[in-house]
């Protein structure tokens, strides 16, 4: 031995010592996870032992358990154990059969030091998937407080998901399991190619409909027990990876769906699942989804947080979903409670925050979710750009209420192109379709052209109460792109729009704004809705549409809302115009309107209520004033109060205009109510006050009537007060007085009234007390009209109980002193 001593050979063996315990002192840093199980060790057979060294031992003595009388509970230590490579194992047909309801298995780990580590992937195959812990066919697990990690580096080598579950086969699923509070952490650059219900690219948790020897293959349960139901995911943090949680179950196709996954929990009250850094920026970009869920019946997806890149991860380049679920016969999904923020690095791909394309005949719930959205990079997109929430099915409800979904702060919406913030079906009609509650707010769109829409939807029948829109602007100054805050578009019974807040709308150019918008067949209610500050970006140039309420319907009843203040260089501007057929309104009354106003040059019309089309017409009282185009050049009546163009009988009553100021152009004209050549108008009990100043070749008359013709100017027209500069104008002659008036309207008219001011307590819009008469005004509108009985008109604007016998003229019922009406 001593002669055998050299130098090299002390050095080799130093060397081989040094490196056995540095082996060894690793292996002890890294330990395996020890399990200790704390239940009666007879409740299994065969009996599991008091503690294993190792979870890989205490699964391999799990999974030979043949029945079970009690629960079992297992709880990890610390240590760190790699997995095989296809992942570690719960489940067998003996344990799938011996656990039951009332006979758990609980696997907790320590939270911070149970680690497990993914072994070397073997393939990027979707038949054949690598994982870290997989449930085949199990029942009733919990599995929970342990952290996954994906460490290795090479693509073919990377897990596919973190937890998955597995069906043993078409008559064992797996059924009751929760997984909850652990921690995976995948790579995102794993974008292997989708196979059967398996989804493409790495998953943090997956629950497919297929074995796990084939996993690209659906399976066809044969059996209840076939079905993946009452399972519960929570409480769990997924981080990187292409997707956090996917759902991918079996389309039972006939009723009562007995084989179907049924009322799995992705999420729970005060358990949010955390899924955050998802999607890639590589060359290949599969959709990338937070949470996906797939022919699952009453799936309910709550209270999960969603987040593809806190500052740590990156902007997806491809679409981008927060929660999808589909299905085309799935029944009854929720999506409720749930945060979700994206931001998109696309060119030319979408951004959804929920879609869902299940539960067509049944009931859809999508409620109290909070979504944030932001594509600052898109260049085009036809009908699909960046969306809240969007539900493709036909559901028999739909109900869409108290969702917040908005711009993240200092991120656009770049491109050009249409996008909805919530919108229903684009080709077939839901049933009945409720949106309450929602806010919509904070979103800026820097591309050319297209349609910013808030709520868009297609419906039987439609509740849109109570949401806020605000802020919704596009900021380029050369864009054309309109804004729509409410709108149905296609074939409705009934549509009720109320008490929603429409603010703070911004276009450019000839883009237009219009704050609730319907041209659809049917009976539509806007009542209680306030809508206002609509504008355009400074410096862009004049064009361009503003619309407060906007209906077109068989019959159209619109009252009780509020529309101010917009602003800025249109050519259209207007408070509520209602084109009817059929039936006609029921009644556009009880409305303020005031402070509209167009800085146009080529202003062509600021109206306060606009009625066109075919139907009867009933107006009444409403209270307007504030129109103003103050650059406005052209002899046409370019400020009108309220006009009327409809061709069958229309009967205006008890409303109040006033209008005050003037424009520097060269000819100006304006009027407080405007007719055209009507088949029947009624004007009883008004007050329209035009104290504008006209210019040039204009006029500036209390009422303007488009032809010379009286045949169609209703012989019950009586008891209006007319005054300001001017009383009437036919396009030909022109009535400075009401004497002169009276004498050209023969038996009309003969109790209408004037005076030099009427006293209105406020002027101011915002005013409560806003064109009303106060108690012991002197004037003329005082006992001077006469009772509206059909329509019964019993209140005046503001609520007060009108005389039977001798009403007030105007929108204001008040207690005034006698006064002598003057006849000039």
């Amino acid at each position: 031995p001593i002669r055998s001593f050299t130098k090299k050979k002390f050095w080799t063996t130093t060397m081989a010592m040094l490196l056995f315990f540095m082996v060894l002192g690793t292996l002890k840093v890294q330990a395996q996870i020890p399990i200790t199980v704390n239940t009666p060790l007879g409740n299994t057979t065969p009996p599991l032992a008091a503690s294993y060294t190792s979870l890989g031992n205490f699964l391999t003595a799990l999974n030979a358990v043949t029945s079970m009388t009690g629960d079992v509970n297992a709880f990890a230590g610390t240590g760190t154990e790699t997995a095989p490579p296809k992942g570690f194992t719960i489940g067998s047909p003996s344990l799938n059969a011996a656990t039951s309801f009332g006979r758990y298995i609980t696997i907790s780990g320590d939270s911070a030091t149970s680690v497990i580590n993914a072994g070397l992937g073997t393939s990027t195959s979707a038949a054949t998937p690598d994982g870290m812990v997989k449930l085949v066919g199990a029942n009733y697990i919990l599995f929970q407080g342990f952290i996954l990690n994906d460490n290795n580096t090479n693509v073919t080598n990377m897990m596919e998901y973190g937890i998955g579950l597995f069906k043993e086969s078409a008559t064992d699923g797996c059924t009751g399991n929760e997984i909850t509070f652990n921690i995976i952490n995948l790579k995102r650059a794993n974008v292997f190619a989708a196979g059967g219900p398996m989804i493409g690219g790495s998953t943090g948790i997956i629950m497919v409909n297929s074995t796990f020897g084939a996993a690209a293959t659906a399976l066809l349960p044969t059996d209840v027990a076939g079905a993946s139901s009452g399972n519960y995911i929570y409480g769990n943090t997924i981080r990187g990876g292409m997707h956090g949680i996917n759902l991918s179950g079996y389309a039972d196709p006939t009723a009562p769906y007995t084989f179907a996954d049924k009322v799995n929990f992705v999420g729970f009250s005060g358990f949010p699942n955390i899924i955050e850094n998802f999607g890639t920026d590589g060359a290949a970009q599969p959709v990338s989804y937070g949470i996906y869920a797939r022919n699952q019946f009453d799936v309910k997806i709550e209270y999960n947080n969603i987040n593809n890149n806190n500052g740590t991860g990156v902007n997806h380049l491809y679409n981008l979903n927060g929660i999808e679920v589909s299905g085309t016969i799935a029944t009854n999904p929720t999506i409720t409670n749930n945060n979700i923020k994206l931001q998109s690095g696309a060119v030319n791909y979408q951004v959804n925050g929920i879609v869902n394309g299940s539960g067509s005949g049944s009931t859809v719930n999508i409620n109290f979710n909070n979504i944030q959205l932001g594509s600052p990079n898109q260049t085009a997109f036809a009908s699909n750009g960046p969306r809240g929430i969007f539900n493709a099915s036909i559901p028999t409800t739909l109900n869409i209420n108290n969702n917040t979904i908005e711009g993240i702060a200092a991120v656009p919406i770049s491109g050009t192109g249409d996008n909805n913030f919530i919108i229903n079906n684009t080709t077939t009609a839901a049933g009945t379709v409720n949106t309450n509650n929602n806010i919509i707010r904070n979103f800026e769109r820097t591309g050319a052209t297209g349609a910013m829409y808030g709520i868009r939807i297609f419906a039987n029948n439609w509740t849109a109460n109570g949401n806020t829109i605000d802020n919704l602007k596009w900021s380029n100054i050369t864009a054309n792109g309109e804004t729509i805050a409410i709108q149905n578009f296609g074939l409705s019974t009934t549509n009720i729009y109320s008490n929603n807040i429409i603010n703070n709308l911004t276009t450019a150019t000839t883009g237009a704004i219009v704050g609730i918008r319907d041209v659809s067949a049917g009976a539509k209610t806007a009542n209680g809705n306030t809508i206002s500050n609509f504008t355009k970006v400074a410096g862009s140039t004049d064009g361009g549409t503003h619309v407060g309420i906007f209906l077109i319907g068989t019959t159209n009843s619109i009252f009780g809302n509020k529309i101010f203040g917009f602003t800025g260089n249109f050519n259209n501007v207007c408070g509520i115009l209602a084109n009817s057929s059929g039936a006609g309104n029921t009644g556009i009354r009880e409305n303020k309107i005031y402070d509209l106003s167009s800085s146009a040059v080529n202003a062509l019309e600021i109206v306060g209520i606009k009625q066109d089309g075919d139907a009867t017409a009933a107006i009444w009282n409403n209270v307007i004033s504030g129109l103003t185009a103050p650059n406005a050049n052209s002899t046409a009546f370019t400020v009108n109060g309220i006009n009327i163009s409809v061709n069958t009988p229309a009967m205006v009553y008890y409303n109040t205009v006033l209008l005050s100021g003037t424009s520097s152009g060269t000819d100006f004209s304006s009027s407080a109510i405007n007719s055209g050549a009507l088949a029947n108008l009624v004007l009883r009990n008004n007050i329209f006050i035009n104290n504008m100043t006209p210019k040039g070749a204009g006029r500036a008359v209390a009422y303007f009537r488009n032809g010379t013709a009286l045949t169609s100017y209703d012989a019950s027209s009586n008891n209006n007060l007319l005054a300001g500069t001017s009383i009437f104008y036919d396009g030909t002659n022109t009535d400075a007085t009401l004497a002169a008036f009276k004498t050209r309207m023969a038996t009309r008219d003969q109790a209408s009234v004037t005076e030099t001011t009427t006293p209105f307590t406020s002027t101011v819009g915002s005013s409560v007390d806003f064109l009303r008469l106060p108690t012991n005004a002197v004037s003329v509108a005082n006992n001077n009209a006469l009772p509206i009985t059909s329509p019964a008109i019993t209140t005046d604007y503001f609520g007060v109980v009108r005389s039977t016998t001798t009403p007030d003229i105007g929108a204001s019922e008040f207690t005034g002193l006698v006064c002598i009406a003057p006849t000039v």
